[in-house]
């Protein structure tokens, strides 16, 4: 007779425009069931090739616990052909329900169960993945302590259970258990149903971390009641497996209300929840930022003064006596970021430099310069920048910068004065990742400390700009990515710009050539306790003939053949430290600045000219991975080589996604430093193998083009083309298999085969 699913198929026929919605819906669903059925007679064929091969499984007619298992073990296996790198799956085991005295009942399934685990578990360790699997047990309900009028048990809440896995903390009880199992204990409800002391969401809040879903937005997503309990009481995947990222939280250090805020930070006491998308504020409308920063009287300091006078005098000093402000960072939030040295880049990823969380700045360096980022802050005022810190993003390690730049300057069109460079103290040793789309709450004297990561360098700079430049020469591995969370300028906020008499002017264009490499020498030198101080010997008066895009071991500067007795157009004097001298060593100033001077920072040893790797090209554009679930919402539909897609309706038109299980290449598209899931959207090359359709759907894919897939019959294939039957990974002539799935069909032309 005829093949049923061939039958069915016909039936349902092709959707048109006109059928309407409910018609439309019931074609996609069959078409969807169908596809599903079919998908799963191809892996029942595969379940008896010798690849998937489990006779040594063995198969009890009596135990269905242990069949169970056996099958899921088996579908395991088939993960790669499956294209999946997470899995849940759930397994259930009836019968506990004993209402009426039956112990021999429950210790049989007491045994069943143990038996059936041990048979799986051994299965997990031959197939060399006991490590990635965690077995939780749980029940719908707990049991009573005291029996009823038939000696059994009746439905109650609170009850122990269990987690199993490879890679688990075993031997270990989690929880608070009741102090008495008796009417005594403030847990104790009627006929011993006892209250539970440790919500489900805390245990699955590991577990999830554990794999992988580390933004809070995603576990507030996966569980809905997380945001009822507080933070600081819930297992962390570290305080669950031995490779646990997330250390375990302490909330006798943390916070009384459980938003993640230190007590001694908090000053919105009264509220679980906070909100990042339209600034940090709370469910109350409360702000970290609404509260004014305390200020202080500042010392007699010297600044770097907008307008020098126009007679100097040989000694000058500069009195400042003005109100200064100490600041966690100089960077504002809504201050203006552009990036530099880096393709691809956009508002919604640069604002993420600054914006006190640790959601993920991502930049695909073009190797022109270092990358990095330019800030002009919203609050316009002149500041002294005393640190950086820079704070860990949630995955690639590899991606981390390791060597620095800070510079300054006062207005867009001057150059750039270098503040402080050299090599970042976590270079050497990777730091925890930090969660993504966390609060950053840190002070002037210390960043955030509360279950945040980052590395700091402080530097001996008393100098005052307008805007900063913040660029990063190296990261760990070399590669073309980097990443951070969060960076900030810890630094001083000037309520002005001093006033300067003509007694107290700037020096003349010699002396502030002279004392140039000294200045930024300086800054250099003392930039951290971590780094290695830059040469002492005298920098060249002259630009090297072809400029770096590296620091190069001898600092250049910019100075004239020879000096002119005019003061500078805008000269900075060097604030004095806590014992300030009598006489500030200047800024560097030039008449006549070569037109393609030397970018330089001392360091101990010469640091490599610009790497080899050529930047992308068209037709070879890098892997970035800005997104993921459609959020943020403005970066989808996602471009060529961008992720992380889940469908072709998340790509831009003509695109699709590419769905990787073990860091496929993605045609097209350069670049290996994401996690060997992350799925990106491509141009389809010519000739790819590529499923487009199946069973009639969509009706747009029909009749197919060759390479196109998963046809069944050649009738489904354009013009002269046939139907390339496989039954499993055959290649199929006259096309590219790097898009082609197991088991699929594809059409091809026989005559240029």
């Amino acid at each position: 007779g005829p093949n049923m699913l061939d039958l069915v198929k016909s039936l349902n026929g092709a959707s048109k425009e006109d059928d309407g919605f409910l018609g439309n819906t019931w074609s996609y669903m069959t078409s969807k069931a169908l596809f599903e059925y079919q998908k799963s007679l191809e892996y029942a064929e595969l379940f008896d090739s010798q690849e998937f091969d489990m006779s040594h499984y063995r198969v009890d007619p009596y135990d269905k616990l242990h069949n169970r298992f056996r099958a899921l073990a088996q579908y395991m296996k088939m993960r790669d052909v499956r294209k999946v790198n997470r899995e849940v799956f759930m397994i259930q085991h009836n019968g506990f329900d004993s209402h009426s005295e039956a112990p021999g009942v429950v210790n049989d399934l007491f045994k069943s169960s143990n038996d059936a685990l041990e048979t799986f578990i051994n299965e997990m360790k031959v197939q060399n993945i006991w490590e990635n699997v965690v077995i939780i047990m749980g029940s719908d309900f707990g049991r009573s302590i005291s029996p009823n009028s038939n000696g059994g048990t009746d439905h109650a809440w609170g009850g122990n259970y269990f987690l199993l896995g490879g890679s688990l903390k075993g031997k270990k009880i989690l929880g608070q258990y009741p102090e008495h199992l008796s009417k005594e204990s403030d847990q104790w409800m009627s006929r011993g149903r006892i209250i539970p002391t440790t919500p489900w969401e805390y245990v699955w809040h590991g577990v999830a971390q554990w794999m992988g879903v580390l933004d809070n937005n995603d576990l507030s997503a996966a569980l809905p009641n997380m945001d009822n309990f507080k933070k600081c009481d819930m297992f962390t995947d570290q305080d669950l497996f031995v490779d646990g990222q997330v250390p375990p939280y302490d909330c006798a250090s943390m916070d009384a209300d459980g938003d993640g805020i230190p007590d001694e930070l908090d000053m919105c006491p009264d509220t679980l929840h906070y909100f990042i998308e339209n600034g940090l504020v709370d469910e109350n409308g409360c702000s970290p930022d609404s509260l004014p920063p305390s200020t202080s009287s500042s010392p007699t300091s010297s600044i770097r003064t907008p307008q020098p006078t126009p007679n100097p005098t040989p000694n000058p000093t500069t009195s400042f006596d003005e109100n200064f402000t100490t600041v966690n960072t100089i960077f504002a939030s809504d201050s203006t970021v552009t990036t530099v040295g880096c393709d691809g880049s956009n508002d919604v990823i640069n604002k993420r430099a600054i914006d006190k969380t640790t959601e993920k700045f991502y930049c695909i360096r073009n190797f022109s310069e270092p990358a990095g980022v330019i800030v002009h802050p919203s609050h316009e005022q002149p500041s002294i920048a005393k640190a950086l810190r820079v704070y860990s993003h949630n995955n690639c390690g590899d991606c981390d910068p390791v060597s620095y730049i800070v510079s300054g300057r006062v207005d867009t069109g001057d150059e750039w004065f270098v503040i402080a460079g050299g090599d970042l103290p976590w270079k050497d040793e990777a730091l925890w990742r930090n969660t993504r789309g966390q609060a950053i709450i840190s002070t002037f004297e210390s960043g955030d400390d509360n279950d945040k990561y980052y590395t700091e360098v402080s530097f001996d700079n008393n100098d005052a700009f307008l805007e900063y430049r913040v660029v990063f020469s190296e990261t760990r591995s070399g590669g073309s990515s980097i990443q951070f969370a969060e960076i900030e300028l810890p630094g001083y906020l000037l309520d002005a710009w001093p006033t300067t008499s003509t007694t107290q002017a700037t020096a003349t264009t010699s002396e502030a050539t002279t004392t140039t490499t000294s200045t930024t020498s300086d800054a250099t030198t003392t930039t951290t306790s971590t780094s290695h101080k830059g040469p002492s010997n005298s920098p060249s008066k002259a630009p090297t003939d072809e400029p770096t895009d590296y620091p190069t071991s001898k600092p250049t500067g910019n100075p004239t053949a020879e000096p002119t007795n005019s003061p500078t157009a805008k000269p900075t004097t060097k604030a004095p430290t806590n014992s300030p001298t009598d006489e500030p060593t200047l800024n560097p100033t030039t008449a006549a600045p070569t037109p393609n001077p030397t970018t330089t920072v001392p360091t101990a040893s010469p640091t490599t000219a610009s790497p080899t790797t050529a930047s992308p090209t068209s037709s070879t554009l890098p892997l970035q991975d800005i997104g993921n679930n459609g959020s943020p919402s403005e970066l989808f539909p996602l471009g060529q080589c961008q992720g992380d897609c889940d469908r072709d309706a998340e790509c831009q038109a003509g695109l699709f996604c590419l769905l990787r299980a073990n860091f496929e290449v993605v045609p097209g598209c350069a670049g290996g430093d994401f996690d060997q899931s992350t799925d990106y959207c491509f141009q389809r090359p010519v000739n790819y193998l590529w499923r487009t359709g199946n069973n009639g759907s969509p009706d747009s894919a029909y009749p197919m083009n060759a390479c196109d897939g998963d046809c069944d019959r050649d009738a489904d294939c354009a013009g002269d083309l046939n139907c390339f039957q496989r039954d499993g990974s055959e290649p199929v002539p006259g096309c590219d298999g790097g898009g082609g799935s197991i088991g699929d069909d594809y059409c091809y032309d026989p005559n240029n085969a």
